[in-house]
């Protein structure tokens, strides 16, 4: 049964449906036409009030089609609909825009009624599933695969450059050089001799950096805070150790004698400078540490 009458006036819209009493899970056609529409362009259909209604489902919405009526030109779009559930709807008017001699009209067509009967079993025989209908493809379907994407890989690259940077700053980083006690201290010793302290009158400055080379020897070689501690103390703290009594001796009278010409301002004999000089180096030779290398060790090596 198709309801609607044929419009008189040019340019009038109408909206037609194919039965207005169909079973759940049928389709129907539901056609909306322009008439008069020889000179009508741009025609569009607003559908936003029928997806609306509960109970009616828009299946396909096909393009308009220009069809020549006893002479009128009608252009007729057609919507497939059906309803899941069972009841009474109503179709709404649907908005139709156009353009006819360069001005935009909108029309909107009469309500429909529409009656879904209940789904009756008949028989035993399960019913023919209906294929389900793909939507067309859009782009904003994977948007959600392209962000899980975008985080992963945001990850992963941070990740590598955590990696990468950490790499380099291994490779960069040159291992720590340990120079021997004995070694630095015999260095330090040379240089000062090549200053000329004491012979160019700088009595404190020569015997403040004697004895800053000594204590530092004592502290690398013999673990005693000897460049914090007072004259006594280090005095005391070498009573442990193992060296010898004479050096023990040379090491107190260098480190009092410092001392008298650093406060009490004392001006030592002029030999004593070059004899401390030699009893320094003489001191941190024979105290060296020596590296015991395991022969059996050795053996195998080779």
């Amino acid at each position: 049964m198709i309801l609607g009458l044929f419009p008189l006036f040019a340019q009038d819209v109408n909206m037609e449906i194919d039965s207005t009493t169909i079973t759940e899970h049928d389709e129907v056609a539901l056609r909306v036409s322009i008439y008069g529409a020889a000179n009508v362009k741009q025609p569009e259909a607003l559908l936003d009030e029928l997806k609306d209604v509960e109970g009616i489902e828009i299946i396909e919405e096909f393009a308009w089609d220009t069809i020549n009526a006893s002479g009128d030109i009608v252009l007729e779009k057609k919507i497939q609909l059906t309803s899941r559930d069972s009841g009474l709807y109503w179709i709404p008017g649907i908005r139709v825009s156009f353009v006819a001699n360069g001005k935009r009209y909108a029309k909107v067509t009469t309500k429909i009624p529409l009656k879904v009967n209940p789904f009756q079993v008949t028989s035993q025989e399960p019913r023919a599933i209906r294929s389900i209908k793909e939507e067309p493809f859009k782009f904003e379907d994977i948007i959600p695969l392209l962000i899980v994407f975008g985080i992963v890989a945001s990850l992963g690259l941070g990740g590598y450059l955590y990696w990468k940077r950490k790499k380099e700053a291994e490779q960069i980083v040159a291992p720590e050089v340990i120079i021997p006690a004995h070694e630095l201290a015999l260095s330090k010793l040379k240089d000062l001799a090549v200053e000329k302290l004491w012979q160019q009158g700088m009595i404190k400055e020569h015997q403040s950096k004697l004895t800053y080379i000594v204590r530092e020897y004592l502290e690398n070689r013999f673990e005693v805070q000897a460049l914090e501690s007072t004259t006594e103390e280090i005095i005391s703290d070498l009573k442990s150790k193992d060296i010898s009594e004479g050096h023990k001796e040379q090491l107190t009278k260098m480190f009092r004698m410092a001392d008298m010409v650093k406060f009490a301002k004392a001006e030592p004999p002029v030999d004593i400078h070059s004899k401390q000089m030699e009893q320094s180096e003489d001191f941190i030779r024979k105290t060296k540490k020596v590296e015991v290398i395991d022969t059996e060790q050795e053996k195998e090596i080779s």
